[in-house]
């Protein structure tokens, strides 16, 4: 995947846990 995607999914995760 894009990097940025990629980034934002991280973001999303670290959000959510």
């Amino acid at each position: 995947l894009i990097s940025e995607i990629g980034t934002y999914f991280d973001r999303a995760a670290a959000a959510v846990a």
